[in-house]
């Protein structure tokens, strides 16, 4: 998979955008979240429920509407981080 970007490992492009679903430490309510994948480490996603761009939509089984509005209403330069902006959205 190749939409999200691994790349300034500081949180500042939003590039490696993804969608988490975790469970609050105090409540164990499910909360969905925006979080940037160069910053969370590996083990701390256990249990985790993640989507990454192509989990939101792709050309085989469709796009989101999101992707699809982004595109149609011109909402992207060169496109490397709409994924990202896009899965910002979405969470």
């Amino acid at each position: 998979l190749t939409g999200t970007k691994y790349m300034c490992r500081e949180g500042g492009c939003g590039a490696c955008v993804v969608q988490a679903v975790v469970k609050e430490i105090g409540s164990g309510e499910k909360k969905t979240v925006a979080v940037n994948a160069c910053l969370v480490p590996v083990f701390s996603c256990d249990g985790w429920d993640i989507t990454t761009i192509e989990g939101l939509g792709n050309h085989r089984e469709g796009y989101d509407v999101l992707q699809n509005r982004m595109v149609g209403f011109s909402g992207t330069q060169c496109g490397y981080c709409t994924p990202g902006m896009i899965m910002n959205m979405h969470a």
